[in-house]
């Protein structure tokens, strides 16, 4: 089954230029946002004194969320319009009212910072109404992930801004935070070609595939949380050994091959020559055969985390 991540956008700036999105788009099948805003409205983008260089950005910013929505990276969603919280089930409304509690909240600082008298009270009344707004945003992104979850086919994971994403809410999903947490966070520089080359190659695919079964094996074990992450610490240590020393028995047989050609050529030995078809052959052969033992690796079920940090960290 999908996992797939809820997340909050508000602008299509901020779905460029937040940095975590790049780690999402690495840990999760799609990553369900609101419609984002515009960058900047229609009024501002005709104005002829509105910057070029504004403008500019506006459009790469909508071209940006094009390609992502085309290569399935991110997903558009609209719940359907609540009239009536009262009506919705326990879990949900308490979520709802918590949301518009914490907005309700979040007004009073503003109010105060017309009387702010030093920076050091526009700092802190800022702080604390920023706050408030990121708690109701992650109230409603819990209640968002419940919704659909009930809508779409797929396991649905909030992802907070003003706490640890899954904390109290379940061994999967804790197993999941882990997860996250030992992915790579790719720099701004790193292209989203580059990011969406990756999760579309085939055995790359397959190493994510493998790790979401580890997940669910490690979630409905007796394993408890520190144990789990443990395990997961024992793991990676364990692949990346093995994986190194079956890379040098790899690069240490094609050097033996390609030494031994060389060696026949240049000593003009006949049969080196005759055979020189064969040994590429042979080179061939050895690199599908070491590939394949990559799979049998011990620690093999967390591949896909050590391909992911060798690619992007």
């Amino acid at each position: 089954m999908a996992k797939n991540a809820v997340y909050k956008v508000n602008s299509l700036s901020n779905l460029s230029a937040d940095p975590l999105i790049k780690r999402l788009a690495l840990g999760f099948d799609t990553i369900y946002i609101d419609r984002p805003l515009a960058s900047f409205t229609e009024e501002e983008l005709s104005d002829p004194d509105f910057p070029e260089d504004f403008a500019e950005r506006n459009c790469q910013d909508s071209a940006l969320s094009d390609y992502l929505l085309d290569m399935k990276v991110i997903s558009f969603f609209e719940l359907p319009f609540v009239p009536d919280i009262s009506k919705l089930d326990g879990v949900e409304r308490a979520l709802l009212e918590k949301a518009i509690s914490y907005i309700q909240q979040s007004d009073e600082p503003k109010k105060q910072l017309e009387e702010a008298q030093s920076i050091n009270e526009i700092n802190e009344l800022s702080y604390k109404s920023n706050h408030l707004f990121e708690r109701a945003s992650d109230s409603l992104s819990r209640y968002k992930a419940i919704g659909l979850s009930k809508h779409v086919q797929g396991e649905f994971y909030p992802i907070l801004r003003s706490e640890q994403s899954f904390t109290g809410e379940g061994t999967k999903t804790t197993v999941v935070q882990l997860v996250l947490n030992n992915l790579p966070q790719p720099g701004p520089d790193t292209p989203w070609e580059a990011i969406i080359d990756f999760r579309r190659d085939e055995s790359t695919r397959l190493q994510y595939l493998a790790l979401i079964n580890w997940i669910n094996e490690m979630a409905t074990s007796s394993l408890t949380v520190n144990e789990i992450s443990e395990k997961l610490e024992y793991l990676s240590l364990d692949y990346k050994r093995s994986i190194e020393r079956h890379r040098l028995k790899w690069k240490t047989e094609i050097l033996e091959i390609i030494a031994a050609v060389g060696v026949g050529l240049f000593t003009g030995n006949l049969p080196a020559a005759v055979n020189l078809a064969s040994n590429f052959v042979k080179m061939g052969t050895t690199v599908l055969n070491l590939r394949g033992e990559e799979g049998k690796l011990p620690g093999k079920e967390i591949a896909y985390i050590y391909r992911a940090n060798r690619a992007f960290y």
